[in-house]
C-alpha cells in the first residue's frame, strides 16, 4: 500500500474517531454525502470497467448496502433542548476497516495489478450508496429527527 492510500486511510479513521462525538442533526446530516458521492463518483468515473473492477464495484455496493443498513439501526440519538444530537459507535470505526481490508482482498483476488488510485471513483460510489442507505434506515427509525431537521423545528 503507497503512501497516499495510507494518509487516505488515516483521514478517514481521523473522521470515524470524530463520528463518536455528538454532533447536532440537521439538513447536512441527511444530505451533503449523498451528494458529495453522486457527484464524485460521476466525475471520477474513467469509463473502464474490467473484470476486477466490475467485481470490486458489485462487492462495495453490497458492503454499502449492509453497512449503511446495520448503522442507520446503530447511530445513537440524544434530544437536548436545543434538538437532536447523532454519534457513531465503535462498531462504525470497525467497519471501515473491514471495507478497506475487503476491498484490497477483492484488488488482489480478482486483479492484483490494479492501482486504488485509478479507481477513486469506487470509494465515492460506496459513500453514496452507504449514506444513502444509513440515511433512509435512519430516517425510518428515528422519523422524529428527520422532522426536526428539514422543519427547523427546536425540541
Amino acid at each position: 500500500m503507497n503512501q497516499i492510500m495510507l494518509l487516505f486511510a488515516a483521514l478517514i479513521l481521523f473522521i470515524d474517531f470524530k463520528g463518536l462525538i455528538p454532533k447536532k442533526a440537521g439538513k447536512g446530516f441527511f444530505l451533503t454525502m449523498p451528494i458529495i458521492g453522486a457527484t464524485f463518483t460521476v466525475l471520477e468515473f474513467n469509463g473502464i470497467l474490467s473484470f476486477g473492477t466490475l467485481a470490486e464495484a458489485i462487492f462495495m455496493f453490497f458492503v454499502a448496502i449492509i453497512a449503511g443498513t446495520l448503522f442507520g439501526h446503530l447511530k445513537q440519538v440524544t434530544q437536548k433542548s436545543d434538538g437532536y444530537y447523532i454519534r457513531s459507535t465503535w462498531f462504525y470505526v470497525i467497519a471501515w476497516l473491514v471495507v478497506f481490508i475487503g476491498r484490497y482482498a477483492t484488488l488482489i483476488t480478482f486483479n492484483i495489478h490494479a492501482n486504488p488510485l485509478n479507481n477513486g471513483w469506487l470509494t465515492w460510489f460506496y459513500l453514496m450508496t452507504y449514506f444513502i442507505c444509513r440515511n433512509i434506515t435512519f430516517a425510518r427509525r428515528h422519523p422524529e429527527v428527520k422532522r426536526s431537521a428539514f422543519s427547523g423545528a427546536q425540541h
